[in-house]
Order: C-alpha cells, then sequence, then structure tokens
C-alpha cells in the first residue's frame, strides 16, 4: 500500500487544527473521487490503445495481401518473360 503523504495528511497532523468526523469524510470522498478519475482515465487509456492496435493489425494485413499480390505480379511478368523469350 501507498504511503504518500497528501495536503489533508498535513492538516490532520497540524495539532492547531481540530480533526472532526466532517473534515475526515470529506478528506477521504476527495481521495476516492481522484482515484476514480485516474481509473477512468486510465481505462479510456486502454480502449485508445486497443483502438490503435486495431488499426495497426488492420495496415498490417494490408500490407501482407499487397506483398502477395506484387509476389503475384511479379511471377507473372516472368513467365509472360520467358514465353516471349521463346
Amino acid at each position: 500500500m501507498s504511503t504518500n503523504i497528501h495536503q489533508s495528511d498535513i492538516e490532520w497532523l497540524n495539532t492547531s487544527v481540530e480533526p472532526t468526523l466532517p473534515r475526515l469524510v470529506n478528506s477521504i470522498n476527495l481521495r476516492i473521487e481522484k482515484h476514480r478519475e485516474h481509473i477512468k482515465r486510465d481505462r479510456q487509456l486502454i480502449v485508445d490503445n486497443l483502438l490503435f492496435m486495431n488499426i495497426v493489425n488492420d495496415a498490417h494485413e494490408r500490407i501482407k495481401e499487397r506483398l502477395a499480390k506484387i509476389e503475384e505480379a511479379q511471377e507473372i511478368l516472368t513467365l509472360f518473360s520467358l514465353d516471349k523469350a521463346s
């Protein structure tokens, strides 16, 4: 578990400020909300990266298909050249 010190922790350590239950609840709720925001951003990052990977995979498949077509066309040219030479 992380032991990061937050501003609210420093306030609780300040002896001149008396902690109250509402302040504690508010502090905890703020942390929960921050964690939810980070989770939301991370989930969106995952979705964005998956979409990007799909685009990359599709492009890779198109490249493989085009390379196969080039190879096929070169074979046809080679056969045509051999027939023309005879």
